[in-house]
């Protein structure tokens, strides 16, 4: 049992508290317990003097008898000595006495009780306060969450007021009892459940439960009796039956304890070897888990949504799959066992995890697409978390780290995942970045990408806050969404060796002003610059031949030139742009719907193409490039290819320079 106690606030002089707590233990069976505590205070200029005692123990600890000064340990908190006793009749009261002694200041003092009994099959654990009278002006306040039977809580906390004037109050009592019984004793209540039954082995699978409790600690045996499930038996529980999810509709078929709003902990019975997909998905509630070694395989999604503060996975486990945690958003830590070898695409991702340590067995992380980022991209295990550190044990064959604080998946060279602390080596260990490798480290705001890196992947440093970004010559791909939603990103070079920029790849740079696209680039991706709105200038490369759909869609170009290797321009490429004039070249073969759609400062236009020339048979035609044009310069040996639309709502000058020269009607 874990004793604190903390002297939190002021006022009051020479005062003394005495606190007598009781903790009865019953039992069916004698079965010793271990206990153990400590206590300490956090008072400024506080010197106490704390005696206590204690009866039913086997031993009598030496410790309970001491004089503190408040600054005389650690820092500002004294720290009693721990306690650790063995009970062994239980049928025997364990009283606690602590007089504290010589405060100079008005006080809240908080007792914290914490057992280390594991929670199992077999105990059952109830905290009462009696209902002793009290002192004037002192209240003493219980734990909500202790108040009753907490079958799987082992701490709970007390807290004394002593108002001001008074100077000591008695008659204090709580009861901390462990109720140690047989589970034949005690049968579990199977109501709500469904069990699918196989005679071949003896086995079990928990298929639903639509039952209300709060707290569960499942039975690993039961038998069927009159038709009914009772507790005890020649089944054992192997399973736990996991739902169906569709790509397009969702779940389909929930898990055995999907979408449970009650239950708040849940105790896996020990023969238990699979936690199927989905199992628990949704359970917001649910604070804690106990999983038992002899699980090997936690499906997908299966505590997807659950409300886990920490989960420990034992070393059976070798298998989480994809989005097996996705979304438990007080989850803090995990600890991943030697013994896992397979992590799926997004088992930890939108967690609080900051932390991360890879086994030397695992040899297998995945990635997983569940359609909630716009970029078709796969996600890494810990996606959208918080991580600030990530080691690789250095026994791992397929893995490592080194000084990077990343994982590096060793055979391909490839970052597989980084965080806002990463470092990238520079010795040729990292030539590729992957999919989303940095979309958790939110925080990223600065990195080298050395020379020796030869593509970027999908997503990979999605809405992370980047300032600026310098991209190698040895970089031939940037991948779709690489750098989407980085709302800081101001300033880019990329490098003469960048062959193609993908869809999205700087879509949502809303500070990116001015890019230059090397003349080795040949295609400019869908909605690779859509919505960075102060892109004001842009200078496109002589190699470039295709502009995709909405590439520069809302963007703030003031000027363009497209060079005369381009052949395609995509659908609202340059829509919602504000350049006045623009040429375009007897190289492009094809222009797309609403191209121009709105540039409505868009006054003089030039034709070198033919084809182009024989699209303008509407206002709106060849994307709407003369929609809002006064005067169109044809070149001359092309004007044959012009519509009879165009020549009727445009009225042809003199030719100059070998063009000639169109007004709008």
């Amino acid at each position: 049992m874990t004793l604190k106690m903390k002297l939190v606030s002021a006022i009051m002089a020479f005062a003394m508290v005495l606190g007598i707590f009781v903790v009865a233990v019953l039992a069916a069976n004698n079965a010793s317990v271990n206990m153990s505590g400590s206590l300490s205070f956090t008072a400024d200029d506080v010197v106490a003097h704390v005696t206590g005692s204690v009866s039913g123990a086997q031993e009598t600890p030496s410790n309970l008898d001491v004089t503190y000064s408040s600054k005389a340990t650690q820092g500002d908190e004294m720290v009693w000595e721990d306690l650790n006793l063995n009970f062994i009749d239980h049928k025997t009261p364990i009283v606690f006495s602590f007089t504290v002694e010589n405060l100079s200041i008005e006080r809240t003092m908080t007792l914290t009780f914490t057992d280390n009994v594991q929670s199992n099959t077999n105990i059952n654990k109830e905290v009462k306060r009696d209902n002793a009278d009290y002192t004037s002006g002192t209240k003493v306040t219980l734990d909500a969450k202790a108040d009753g039977i907490t079958t799987n809580k082992t701490s709970f906390t007390v807290s004394f007021s002593v108002a001001d004037g008074d100077t000591s109050f008695t008659g204090v009592g709580f009861d901390y009892m462990l109720n140690l019984y047989d589970e034949s004793a005690v049968p579990f209540d199977f109501t709500g459940f469904n069990i699918e039954t196989s005679d071949i082995d003896k086995s079990g699978t928990i298929t639903s439960y639509t039952g209300t409790e709060t707290n569960l600690v499942l039975p690993s045996t039961y038998s069927i009796q009159d038709g009914k499930v009772v507790a005890g038996g020649d089944y054992t529980i192997t399973a736990i039956g996991g739902g169906v999810f569709d790509a397009e509709q969702g779940i389909t078929e929930p898990g055995a304890f999907a979408e449970n709003e009650t239950l708040q902990s849940v105790v896996l019975p020990d023969t238990l070897t699979s936690i199927g997909d989905m199992t628990f998905v949704g359970c917001p509630n649910l604070a804690s888990v106990t999983i038992p070694d002899g699980v090997k395989e936690i499906g997908d999604m299966a505590f997807g949504g659950c409300g886990l503060t920490s989960v420990t996975i034992p070393g059976s486990v070798k298998e989480i799959g994809a989005a097996a945690f996705m979304g438990c958003q007080s989850l803090t830590e995990v600890t991943l066992p030697e013994g896992l070898e397979r992590l799926d695409g997004m088992a930890f991702a939108m967690t609080q995890i900051s932390e991360l340590h890879i086994p030397a067995s695992v040899s297998y992380i995945g990635f997983f697409n569940p359609g909630i980022i716009s970029i078709d991209a796969d996600l890494p295990p810990f996606s959208f978390t918080s991580l600030l550190t990530i080691t690789v044990s250095e026994d791992n064959p397929v893995y490592h780290s080194g000084n990077s604080n990343a994982i590096i998946e060793t055979a391909t060279k490839t970052l597989v995942l980084g965080c806002a602390g990463t470092v990238l080596p520079t010795d040729g260990s990292v030539t590729k970045i992957g999919d989303c490798a940095f979309i958790n480290g939110h925080e990223l705001a600065q990195i080298t990408i050395p020379d020796c890196v030869t593509s970027i992947g999908d997503g990979a440093f999605y809405t992370v806050q980047l300032t600026s970004i310098d991209i190698p010559d040895s970089v031939t791909s940037i991948g779709n969404g690489v750098f989407y939603q980085c709302g800081r990103l101001a300033s880019v070079t990329i490098g003469s060796g960048v062959i193609s920029i993908g869809d999205e790849a700087f879509r949502d740079c809303s500070r990116l002003t001015s890019i230059d696209i090397p003349d080795s680039v040949t295609s400019i991706g869908d909605e690779a610059f859509r919505g960075c709105n102060r892109l004001t200038s842009v200078t496109l490369g002589n190699g470039l031949k295709i502009i995709g759909d909405s590439a520069f869609y809302t963007c703030g170009l003031t000027s363009i030139g497209i060079p005369d290797s381009v052949t395609s321009i995509g659908s609202n490429a340059f829509a919602y742009n504000n350049f006045t004039s623009i040429i375009i070249p007897d190289s492009v073969t094809s222009i797309g719907n609403n191209a121009f759609f709105f540039c409505n400062k868009l006054r003089s236009v030039t034709i070198d193409s033919p084809d182009v020339a024989a699209m303008l048979a509407s206002q709106t035609a060849a994307g709407g490039l003369i929609n809002y044009a006064e005067t169109v310069y044809i070149k001359a040996d092309i004007a044959s290819s012009l519509t009879e639309w165009f020549t009727t709502h445009f009225t042809q000058g003199e030719t100059a320079d070998g063009y000639a020269v169109y007004t709008k009607n």
